[in-house]
């Protein structure tokens, strides 16, 4: 099901989508740098708190530009069959 509405998205669409994704990807590997730092290097509780921040904050844009992208397609569909 996700697969066929992920096929059906516009290309202009799905290049923001991939864009979002390569975005959340390189803050996800930023912030496991961080973490792996804090776990080898610097046990201090501040490094702990950015490098879990920027996990959660790359996990939430990734499933904000798929769930968006998914929205501003079904509005564009509806709106090219008005």
């Amino acid at each position: 099901m996700i697969e066929k509405l992920i096929q059906k998205i516009d290309k202009h669409i799905f290049k923001i989508m991939k864009n979002g994704l390569k975005f959340s990807f390189v803050l996800a590997i930023i912030s496991v740098i961080i973490l792996l730092t804090y776990n080898l290097a610097y046990p201090l509780p501040v490094v702990y708190y950015i490098g879990f921040t920027l996990l959660k904050s790359s996990i939430f844009f990734a499933v904000f530009f798929i769930i968006f992208a998914i929205g501003f397609n079904s509005l564009n569909l509806t709106k090219q069959e008005k």
